[in-house]
């Protein structure tokens, strides 16, 4: 059913397309629901509360917008540009202006570091040798047969050599003075 201009309810069959099958007699034929004026009221109505909430959301968005655009003109002033200008400028005339310092810097540092690989080369090879130089020290003063170190071994308590000797056998944490 619809609702006519002039408020008339009336029932609209429409037949088709010529190549559909006529219905059977009794059939049922399918259709949309009956809407009438007050229940599209109804419907609006209960749409009214989202529609506000909608509108008062976009309004504050809009609020946000302008102020972002009004900071957006502050930062783009003349005055701002102006000292952006000024600015850039300065940096660029101290850039020109030391130029040549920094290349000479650069090339400075450049010619050291190709300077310092050969020195770190041989400051490894150093350090190699000088731990390979501790470890055999370190076997060659390792424990005697009895527990006693070499260094131990050769130190003597006799009076006048006993003080020569009392650094090495005092440094040797193994060694115990007065036994030997």
């Amino acid at each position: 059913m619809s609702m006519s201009p002039l408020g008339d309810n009336h029932v609209e069959i429409l037949p088709g397309s010529p190549q559909a099958p006529r219905a059977a007699s009794g059939a049922l034929l399918p259709s949309q629901k009956y809407v009438d004026f007050n229940a599209l009221t109804a419907q609006l109505n209960d749409l009214n509360p989202q529609a506000q909430a909608l509108l008062r959301n976009l309004n504050d968005r809009a609020s946000e917008v302008k102020e972002t655009i009004a900071r957006v003109n502050d930062l783009l002033s003349p005055q701002n540009r102006a000292n952006l200008a000024a600015t850039l400028a300065g940096t660029r005339g101290m850039i020109e202006e030391n130029r040549p310092q920094v290349k000479t810097t650069l090339q400075n540092v450049n010619a050291l570091t190709e300077k310092m690989q050969p020195l770190l080369e041989d400051f490894r090879k150093t350090s190699d040798q000088a731990n390979q130089a501790l470890t055999h020290i370190d076997a060659m003063v390792g424990e005697k047969p009895g527990g006693r170190s070499p260094s131990c071994h050769r130190a003597t308590p006799h009076p006048h050599k006993y003080d020569r000797y009392y650094g090495a056998a005092r440094s040797n944490s193994r060694c115990q003075l007065g036994k030997y």
